[in-house]
């Protein structure tokens, strides 16, 4: 490479010497003897590169020059155009191949004569010069491949091997051999491409075509339904391509509801619903379906077994309702719904179990699709008579009854044994039962009816009724009320002194006050202490407010607004009566008649009242109304009253007025009494909340060996069982 021209070299040597001897030899300078400027720099050039070879035709190589100053301009040439060319833009340019051969690049400064040279050297090697792909436009199914034919065209020697590429891979795929493998349908690109330099290219399109199937199936119609027996055809319309096989296989996903056949025809079994479809023998994944609805016959009528039917309360039946078309004929499979017209009285489940709760009758009503049928349910009192007697038989009583009642009424009842022990007459459900001190608590409602009627006062007090006893009255029993007296509370002793078998009664009744009031106390007022005499002051105390006897104000007043009859006073029978239960003693281990015995006439209002079991349990029956202030002779505030809570007894009860309150069951208010006149012995339990009431009488009394009260025990519990499980 040339740096410098030979002339500008003699030039710069030729004016050294006279730069060392003279100043100014080789330059001007100014006038006035100043310093002489330099010389001008001559420019510089140098290339990036000396020697460039190029492999192929239009093979491109980068050169650049440097040059001195920078902003001195440079130009470019080749000295043979027919082997390189070159194209710059100030320092920067491109040699490009023509042919083979050699030549020089000359880059040259264009502010003087300083050039500088590069040698180019054009090997030209064999090349592909296009590549052809067959078959031009190929087609492959899905699944299958197909190889495609690459055909070069290229120069002796030259390298033709070759590189495959896809479009789209998820489409189709290709091999370094050509072979395409179709994936899914649609269409991809599958280009070729020369290894050697110059590449070359080549593409062909692809299309991939799915593979022949069945596309759908639909049948017709699409819902259908018939009768049970009936038949329904189903028309099935194959879309498929051309050549695939249409051939169906028909299925009933219920075959006990509908068939079908192979050819499409459907046949009504049983009601209910089913799918038919129609699957593609060639593809099980193709298929059409069809809901096929069977009608069991219309309902036209609902019978029952029965059109009328009697129900003990608390027991359970079972009713039966068959639904029937037009022709009269049993259906089956129908729901078949139950429906009680009084629901609290008697109950009927979804199968048609009926339980009877209540006295009472009812409507039963089975219904299906909107066809009913009905049947009059009506509870009968239950018997339990058998019940009662093995408890007789048990404890070795004369008789014994037992009687269950609601507020509704008489659930259920039974009686067992004979009037007199080894006597041939048995005991009746009407017969006449002591109810001894029972006979306090209908005291007690008697007071609070007079109490209702304005006519006394709970705290009435002995003073203020008794003026014709004043003076001879003891201080302690002056401020004694009416409740205190229904409380056992007063202090009065329980002595019968003074009670005489007069048939007067009211008069009986004061000359027995007169003496109980001139008697020492039994003990402070205020402490309980039970007595017959405070009942028998309550009895005066009513019979006085309201100006006539107590028994015909039991009478007029109570068991007449309530529809009682057949009670009385004192025994059953008299001596030698076969006709009622006769009362008996335990004496030596054994049931002694005690003939037309009973307390004196006069103690009525303590006990000395009898009755059939059904006048008794329509007076308790009134007081549970009353409890819940549905009664029509005593008021609610009254009932409760009597049955609640007033002074501590022992052994966690207490008295109210006229019944031991029982706290044995907290949140639930049950009340009792037991009732005996030493030869008869009854017992009333009032389950308050639950609307209840046991009765129980024996024609019999132990209260010194506990037989009666244990046999009054064993029955209440059989009861109750009753009560609440119906057996």
């Amino acid at each position: 490479m040339r740096l410098f021209a030979p002339s500008i070299l003699r030039s710069v040597l030729g004016c050294l010497p006279a730069v060392v001897l003279m100043a100014s030899a080789c330059g001007g300078g100014g006038g006035d003897g100043g310093p002489t400027p330099p010389p001008p720099v001559a420019p510089t050039i140098t290339l990036s590169a000396s020697t460039i070879d190029l492999n192929g035709l239009t093979a491109t190589a980068p050169l650049s020059a440097s040059v001195t100053p920078p902003s001195a301009a440079v130009a470019w040439r080749s000295e043979n155009t027919a082997t390189a060319t070159v194209s710059g833009s100030g320092t920067a340019a491109t040699v490009t191949a023509v042919a083979a051969g050699t030549t020089t690049v000359v880059a040259a400064v264009t502010l003087g004569s300083q050039t500088a040279e590069a040698r180019v050297t054009v090997r030209v090697l064999p090349v592909v010069r296009s590549l052809a792909v067959s078959p031009a436009a190929p087609q492959i199914t899905v699944g299958q491949t197909r190889r495609l034919i690459v055909t070069p065209t290229a120069d002796a020697g030259a390298d033709t091997r070759v590189q495959w590429t896809t479009s789209d891979a998820a489409r189709a795929t290709v091999d370094t051999t050509g072979l395409v493998t179709a994936i899914t349908p649609g269409s991809a690109t599958i280009t070729v491409r020369s290894i050697a330099v110059p590449t070359v290219t080549a593409s062909v399109a692809v299309t991939l075509l799915d593979i022949p199937r069945v596309r759908a199936v639909v049948l017709a119609p699409s819902v259908d339904s018939a009768e049970i027996s009936a038949t329904r055809a189903y028309t099935a319309t194959v879309t498929a391509d051309s050549g695939v096989t249409r051939t169906l296989t028909w299925r009933s996903s219920s075959p006990s509801i509908a068939t079908v056949s192979a050819s499409g025809v459907a046949t009504a079994i049983s009601a209910g619903s089913t799918s038919i479809s129609a699957r593609s023998t060639v593809d099980s994944t193709i298929f059409g379906t069809a809901t096929f609805l069977v009608r069991a016959p219309a309902v036209s009528a609902v019978s029952m077994s029965t059109d009328s039917l009697d129900v003990p309360i608390r027991v359970t039946t079972t009713l039966l309702a068959t639904p029937r078309d037009a022709a009269g004929q049993p259906l089956v499979g129908r729901t078949v719904t139950w429906q009680s017209s009084a629901p609290t009285i008697a109950s009927v489940s979804s199968t048609g179990v009926v339980r009877m709760l209540l006295p009472g009758t009812v409507t039963i009503t089975a219904t299906a699709e909107g066809r009913t049928g009905t049947t009059r349910v009506r509870g009968s009192v239950a018997n339990l008579s058998t019940i009662v007697d093995s408890i007789r038989q048990a404890t070795g009583l004369p008789a014994m009854g037992g009687m269950i009642v609601s507020r509704e009424g008489i659930v259920a009842q039974g009686v067992g044994g004979f009037r007199r022990i080894g006597g041939a007459q048995p005991v009746t459900i009407n017969d006449k039962w002591h109810l001894g001190s029972n006979t306090k608590a209908i005291t007690g409602m008697l007071a609070g009816m007079a109490v209702d009627a304005g006519a006394l006062t709970w705290d009435r007090t002995v003073e203020q009724t008794f003026p014709d006893l004043a003076a001879t009255m003891r201080a302690e029993y002056r401020p004694v009320t009416l409740r205190e007296l229904l409380s056992h509370v007063g202090g009065l002793t329980n002595s019968l002194q003074g009670l005489t078998a007069s048939t007067n009664l009211p008069a009986a009744r004061t000359a027995w006050m007169n003496t109980t009031f001139q008697a020492a106390p039994n003990g402070p007022r205020g402490q309980y202490y039970y007595s017959n005499s405070s009942f028998g002051a309550a009895g005066a105390i009513i019979e006085r407010a309201w100006n006539s006897t107590y028994e015909n104000l039991i009478s007029t007043k109570l068991l007449q607004p309530l529809g009682v009859t057949g009670a009385g006073w004192g025994p059953t029978t008299g001596v030698g009566g076969i006709d009622q239960p006769v009362g008996h003693q335990r004496v030596n281990n054994a049931w002694v008649v005690c003939e037309a015995c009973d307390n004196a006439p006069g103690l009525s209002s303590a006990g000395t009242l009898h009755a059939p079991l059904a006048a008794w349990a329509r007076i308790m029956q009134e007081l549970l109304l009353a409890d819940q202030g549905r009664s029509t002779v005593l008021t609610q505030s009254s009932a409760r009253l009597l049955t609640t809570n007033a002074v501590p007894i022992g052994g966690g009860a207490s008295y109210g007025l006229g019944w031991v309150v029982s706290s044995s069951t907290p949140g639930s208010r049950s009340v009792v009494h037991d009732g005996s006149n030493t030869i008869n012995h009854s017992r009333a339990v009032l389950f308050l909340d639950a609307g209840v009431t046991f009765l129980i009488t024996i024609n019999a009394a132990d209260l010194a060996g506990g037989l009666t009260t244990a046999a009054l025990n064993a029955m209440q519990l059989r009861l109750n069982s009753y009560w609440t499980q119906g057996r």
